[in-house]
């Protein structure tokens, strides 16, 4: 089979391959094809994943690819896990919502609202192309958040879609742990809506377990829940993690006002991951991956797929519809409950009736989500007076509440027209050219469209990399205001790779300083540092591929540069007789003064360069030269560690400064 995962340039996507790779006998895939507009990110997830397929020997061939359709074409499934706007729009979920006194989060409450407003959207577009394109017998697989809202959009508009969440497998594992049995011992009964479920029960060769567990270990179950024990024996249910946002909600609120948002930890740790990936040596999913979040991901999509294409009629938990499940919901609800999974899709087993609490508390939050998808496919202000926190004691005051509705829609509006357009992607490149005299600067997309471009000072004349970053950001800040992005800042990317060659790196050592320094500054997911000749370099090649490559330039620290077809670099420094040429610009200049003057007092050949120093100075060349010497000695003598004379000094005493 071929399957194809759209958002394959992810952080996540090594773990799905690795499941893929490791549980091979499970599902017979055949062609695994990365999707991602972000042709940076792909690049380099791409590889890491082809690597961990070769190292399990797995024979399907992985590839990636930019283009939606070619990913698509004959495939037999989807998987899709995508985030619409990236971590920069997560940034905003989690945190705009708490000056509404509401729940920071991307999935539930405000902040879920808003990703579901512009996910929706994209998703149901992604699945009209794969019922053109894709094998009519294909079935979406979702695991993009907000699993319920967006699984109900794709039934809604009569797509073959399966929701699916790592919740249930996580406690499935943790139990099966506590308890010294293999996990597929274990029987959960879920219940629940996505990212609101409880485990009533945990079977073991049909024996509800769980009492036994919650008096033995509960204080170490407590932990993955956020809340204290004593809520799971009044419940005598385990609580997913996300119900503490409803039970504890103002304790959750001082919480996240209080320490920094999970998208800024997420993007350090995606930031980490990535430069791991790019080791051409790494063939496995590094430890840090379990930060990521989506612990047996993998494992979960890999047991879907196989019962789906062998009709294997095994129970698993995914989001499906109500049907009758539940009586207090439509049918057409969407709820996270066990299945019976087969060629024919997912069929909710019979449950227990939920008790009152439980009751209340799905039935608001399902009216919610039906709201939801209807504003999400309408693209309009939804008709609810209240969806920012279904279940929120009344006692709070209105006015907060009313707030938060506008809010949303204020949000939803910016990313989809007045800012950056949800369906298009974080731009692919910042490219900055960082000279002496100035800095230019671009942000493109994938596909080489120039979304924004910006112009400003030069770079310090020596390297700081705080001060040189100081001058870079101005620009790349202006460049992302012209493009409707949010300004950069911690854990807010502007882009997924940064180009940066810039002046004065002129060592391989001080390229590296500056590209940690700009890593550390997080503007994008990777960077590459060159020294500014570099730039002019990378211009004269013509089209892809591998090239022999040479630049000349007049310049201030390299006069040249080269590239074989094998990627390895030389250059040549430009700073006067001790390297062996004429120290760049300021050295040439002073190289054809020194023949005008020859010239001009018989001491050397005539040349055409004796006419060009007298036009351009207005006087002889003794007398130019002359004032020129003078106001050199006299620019010296007032410098401390700038001009020529700090240059020279500079130079003889690398990498420490004159006094």
């Amino acid at each position: 089979m071929k399957l194809a995962v759209v958002g394959g340039g992810s952080t996540y996507t090594p773990e799905l391959v690795d499941g893929v790779a490791r549980l091979a006998d499970d599902v017979k895939v055949t062609e695994l094809v990365l999707v991602d507009p972000d042709q940076a990110r792909l690049d380099v997830v791409g590889p890491v994943s082809a690597r961990i397929m070769r190292r399990y020997g797995h024979p399907a061939r992985l590839r990636w690819t930019a283009s939606l359709d070619d990913g698509l074409d004959e495939a037999s499934a989807v998987l899709l896990q995508l985030r619409v706007g990236g971590q920069a729009a997560r940034q905003r979920d989690e945190t705009w919502p708490l000056a509404c006194g509401c729940i920071g989060q991307e999935t539930t409450g405000a902040g879920g609202l808003a990703k579901a407003l512009r996910t929706v959207p994209v998703v149901l577009d992604i699945a009209e192309r794969a019922r053109r394109r894709s094998s009519a017998d294909a079935w979406i697989i979702d695991f993009t958040n907000p699993v319920g809202i967006v699984t109900r959009a794709l039934l809604d508009a009569g797509h073959r879609a399966i929701g699916l969440c790592n919740v249930a497998i996580g406690f499935q594992r943790h139990f099966a742990q506590l308890l010294g049995v293999p996990p597929e011992r274990v029987a959960l009964d879920h219940v629940g809506l996505n990212h609101l479920t409880w485990e009533r029960a945990a079977f073991v060769d049909g024996a509800d377990a769980l009492p036994g567990l919650l008096a033995s270990h509960g204080e170490e179950i407590a932990v993955h829940t956020g809340l204290p024990a004593s809520v799971m024996e009044f419940l005598g249910a385990v609580p997913s993690y996300y119900l503490s946002y409803f039970y504890e909600h103002n304790a959750a609120v001082a919480d996240q006002r209080g320490r920094p948002t999970r998208a800024e930890e997420v993007a350090g740790i995606e930031r980490e991951l990535l430069r791991l990936y790019a080791d051409p040596a790494l063939d496995r999913k590094p430890e840090l991956l379990s930060r990521r979040g989506g612990a047996f991901y993998s494992e979960a999509a890999v047991a879907l797929l196989a019962s789906l294409v062998s009709d294997a009629r095994d129970r698993q938990v995914v989001n499906v519809r109500n049907a009758g499940t539940f009586a207090f919901l439509d049918d057409a609800a969407v709820i996270e409950v066990p299945a019976r999974v087969g060629a024919a899709g997912a069929e909710p087993l019979p449950a227990a009736p939920l008790a009152p609490l439980m009751r209340g508390l799905v039935a608001h939050v399902s009216a919610y989500e039906e709201l939801a998808v209807d504003a999400a496919r309408r693209a309009a202000r939804p008709s609810a007076d209240r969806p920012v926190r279904p279940g929120r004691p009344a006692r709070r005051p209105a006015d907060r509440r009313e707030r938060a509705v506008p809010a949303v829609g204020r949000r939803h509006a910016r990313d989809r027209g007045g800012g950056r357009a949800v369906s298009r992607p974080l731009p692919a490149v910042l490219a900055i050219d960082g000279g002496n005299s100035k800095t230019d600067v671009a942000l493109v997309a994938a596909d080489g469209t120039l979304l924004a471009s910006a112009r400003g000072p030069g770079v310090p004349g020596m390297l700081v990399p705080e001060e040189t970053i100081g001058v870079l950001g101005s620009v790349a800040r202006a460049a992302a205001e012209q493009a409707g992005l949010p300004p950069a800042g911690p854990g807010l990317r502007i882009a997924r790779h940064l180009e940066a060659c810039v002046a004065n790196a002129d060592l391989p050592e001080e390229e590296r300083q500056l590209d940690e320094a700009l890593r550390a500054a997080g503007w994008t997911d990777t960077t590459h540092v060159a020294n500014d000749t570099f730039a002019v370099l990378r211009a004269g090649l013509d089209g892809p591929g591998p090239h022999w490559g040479v630049a000349v330039t007049c310049g201030a620290g390299i006069n040249c540069v080269g590239v074989a077809p094998d990627g390895r670099t030389t250059r040549y420094l430009a700073v006067g007789p001790l390297s062996g040429d004429w120290g760049g610009g300021r050295g040439l200049g002073g190289e054809a003064v020194w023949w005008a003057i020859r010239a001009e007092d018989g001491r050397g050949p005539q040349t055409a360069r004796r006419p060009c120093t007298t036009s351009r100075s207005g006087s002889t060349p003794e007398r130019s030269a002359g004032m020129r010497s003078s106001a050199w000695f006299r620019s010296c003598s007032r410098s401390r560690g700038t001009g020529t004379r700090s240059h020279w000094i500079w130079f003889a005493g690398r990498p420490g400064r004159c006094a």
